[in-house]
Formats: structure tokens, sequence, C-alpha cells
């Protein structure tokens, strides 16, 4: 009887004796939304004028989409305003009814030029910032057809990277309300602990991932949603996405890069955590989410 009543005294000891409390996440490198370079139009890429490394300022161009469509459309309207011009030349002065309907004509064939020169001259994917230039696909973009909105590249600088960082739904309420501070280690060289801090935070939580490098596929821990299209990131349970910033130097190997995240709380006993794990556990599986039940 001895035994068994200093054995709990111990035990109930140990759980209320306060243990450090971290949560554990991963997360992606990912760069700045002005880095992307983006295509513009539905087009091939007939020109790339930039290798993987280059360095490139503001506004150079990057390489050429050609859309053969919208370059004949361009002939077409031009040569539509030649005709406009020889009929109005031919034209009786007299007839100023039919001499202002030309008018309109070409003034509305003029318009459409301008609009398809613009686009033409959009067909020229430029560099939103100065930066070194990385290229996702390498020597197979020459040529490739490309769709708008597509990445063709990036255009990474030498600033403090963002580390986009997934947070599963058990945690995310502790990690949101009782972080007291954040490292990160990269996945490629662990050894090394960078401090960072939170600079923004999704205002709920969602099922959409990042990368899929945080998945269970890629390599980590979120599951991904099995009746969800491939090409769509979805996991199975929702997560709750932040942006942290390394603070200081850190070299960035590159980016989608993943990386492993440790935020601390506050020193807690073992019982709550315990009871709070319970808790999640119960109301997660027994606990019917009919609100008619």
């Amino acid at each position: 009887a001895m035994t068994g009543g200093s054995l709990a005294v111990v035990t109930a000891a140990l759980l209320a004796v306060p243990v450090p409390h971290n949560t554990l996440a991963q997360g992606v490198l990912i760069p700045p939304p002005e880095a992307f370079a983006n295509a513009t139009w539905d087009g091939r890429v007939s020109a790339v004028y930039v290798t993987p490394g280059a360095r490139v300022s503001q506004g150079d161009p990057l390489m050429r989409i050609d859309d053969p469509l919208i370059a004949a459309r361009r002939d077409v309207l031009a040569a539509r305003i030649v005709e406009i011009d020889r009929r109005l030349v031919a034209e009786a002065a007299t007839d100023q009814i039919a001499l202002r309907i030309m008018e309109e004509e070409r003034a509305a064939a003029l318009a459409d030029l301008e609009l398809t020169e613009a686009r033409i001259n959009e067909q020229t994917v430029v560099a939103a910032r100065g930066g070194t230039v990385i290229l996702p696909l390498g020597a197979d973009l020459k040529g490739r057809f490309a769709r708008r909105g597509d990445l063709l590249a990036v255009v990474g600088t030498d600033e403090t990277p963002i580390l986009r960082v997934v947070v599963p739904e058990a945690q995310s309420d502790l990690v949101r309300t009782q972080n007291r501070g954040t490292q990160v280690r990269l996945a490629h060289d662990p050894e090394q602990v960078f401090e960072a801090r939170v600079v923004r935070a999704a205002p709920g939580l969602s099922r959409s991932l990042p990368s899929r490098a945080l998945s269970t596929e890629g390599g980590g821990q979120i599951l991904l949603d099995p009746t969800a299209p491939r090409q769509r990131l979805q996991s199975f349970e929702p997560v709750y996405q932040m942006d942290i910033e390394v603070v200081g130097d850190i070299s960035i190997p590159v980016y989608g890069a993943r990386v492993h995240v440790r935020f601390e709380h506050d020193d807690t006993p073992l019982a709550g955590r315990l009871w709070r794990a319970g808790t999640r556990v119960f109301l997660k599986y027994f606990v019917s989410k009919d609100p008619t039940v």
C-alpha cells in the first residue's frame, strides 16, 4: 500500500510540475508577390532573354510570348483602316451621312488596333523588381506554351525571405494566442537555428496548402484530401497559415525549400496538456456534428 501510495504521489507531482511546452510545424520559403513573373498572355515562349542566376533591374525584359492570332488580328485591323481611308477619299463630299458612318468605322478600328498593340506589348514579360533570376523550368522554357497567369520566372532578392508556415488545427489556437518565441531550422541545414517573428496570420482556418512539400506526398506532415483533384492542394483537415520572418541574415537555398518551425509557449503541467488532448479526441470522435441531434 505504501508503494502504491508513493507511486501515486510521485505521479501526481510529475503531472503538476510545469515543463517546457512547444509546438512544432513546417513551412516553406516563399518570395514576395512582386517577385513572380507570370505569363501576361496565352502563347508560345519564343525568346528567353535571361539565364538562371542573372542579375536584372526593374523593368528589364525576361522573355517574350508570341501569339500568332493576335499578330494576325493587328494586320487585319491595319488593312481595314487603310481600306476605310481609301473609301473616304473616293466618297463624294456631298454624301455627309456615308462620310460620318465611315469616320465612325475608322475610329472604332483605330481603337481596336491600339488595344491590340497594347496586348502585343504585354507579351514581353518584364521584371517587376530587381534581383536574381530563377527559372523554375530552366532550359525547357523556350518553346513551351504558356497560359495567362502561369509562373515563368522568379526574381529573388537578398532581402529576408518570408516563411509560410502551416499549423494543424489542433495546435492553431495555442500558436495564435500563446506564442512566446519562434525558432526556424532549414531542412538542408538543421544545425543552424534562427530567431523569427510572426508578420502575418490568416484570419481563420483553411484547407489550402501553399506547397506540396508540406504534404505527406512531398515529405511533409499534412495529409491531403484524397477526394480533391490532384492539382488542387487541399488538406484533409483544416490548417492555420502564418507568415514569419527570420531575424537577421539567412542564406536562401531555393524558394519552396522546407523549413522546420518551433513555437515556444509558457511552461505548463503535463496534466493540463493531457486533459486538453483528451478533450480534443472526445469532441472529434464522440460529439455529433449534427445540430439536430
